[in-house]
C-alpha cells in the first residue's frame, strides 16, 4: 500500500481564471478584490458575460494548490475531495493526477450534481477577484475519505534534523569521503 508524506482534504474547485480590467468588475457589479460566494445562477449569469473571453482552468480549492505544491516539491500526497459527475469534473480529476497527486477520485465514483467553481478575475494591477460557487463540494462528507490512504510517512522534525546536523559537524571527515580535488591537497 502507497503511503504519503500529507494527506489533505477540502473543497474541489476548478478555478477558471479571466484577465479583466476594472471597468468589467465594475458593470458585472463586483467588488475589486475580494472573494465572494455566490449560488449557481449568479455565476452561471457572470459565466455568461463572459461567454469567449479567453480563461485557463485549473483544479484548485485552498488545500488542492496546497497538495499540488509538495507534489511538485517532490512529496507524496493524497487528497480527498468531491467533484460531480460532468466535464468541469473530469477536468479536475485529470489536472490533478497529471500533478501527481493521488486521490479519492479514483476509487469513489462522481455523483450527478455540478463540480463546483471559482471564477478568478485578474486585474492589469495583478489584484485577484474570486466569485466561488461550491457546487457539489459543499455536501463534502466522511463517505469520500480513504482512511487506509492516511497512512502517513514519518516526518523529521526540526529537532530531528538539527540533532543530525550536530553530529555530523562533529565527526572529522574521512579523506575517502571528501571530493577528489580535496583528497589531492591533503596528500
Amino acid at each position: 500500500m502507497a503511503r504519503y508524506n500529507v494527506y489533505g482534504l477540502g473543497n474541489a474547485l476548478l478555478d477558471v481564471e479571466c484577465e479583466v480590467t476594472p471597468t468589467v468588475l465594475q458593470d458585472l457589479g463586483i467588488e475589486k478584490g475580494v472573494m465572494t460566494l455566490l449560488d449557481e445562477e449568479s455565476q452561471n449569469k457572470i459565466l455568461s458575460h463572459l461567454d469567449g473571453r479567453p480563461s485557463k482552468r485549473t483544479c484548485g480549492g485552498s488545500a488542492a494548490n496546497t497538495i499540488i505544491a509538495i507534489s511538485q516539491f517532490g512529496g507524496q500526497t493524497f487528497y480527498s475531495c468531491k467533484v460531480a459527475k460532468d466535464e468541469p469534473g473530469q477536468f479536475y480529476l485529470d489536472d490533478l493526477l497529471e500533478c501527481g497527486v493521488d486521490t479519492n477520485l479514483k476509487i469513489h465514483p462522481p455523483e450527478e450534481g455540478i463540480t463546483g467553481k471559482c471564477l478568478v478575475f485578474v486585474t492589469p494591477d495583478a489584484d485577484r477577484t474570486m466569485n466561488t460557487f461550491l457546487g457539489i463540494s459543499s455536501s463534502f462528507s466522511e463517505v469520500e475519505l480513504v482512511p487506509e490512504r492516511s497512512q502517513i510517512l514519518p516526518t523529521p522534525t526540526l529537532r530531528d534534523i538539527s540533532s543530525r546536523a550536530s553530529r555530523a559537524s562533529r565527526r572529522p571527515l574521512k579523506p575517502e569521503k571528501l571530493p577528489r580535488q580535496r583528497v589531492k591537497r591533503l596528500r
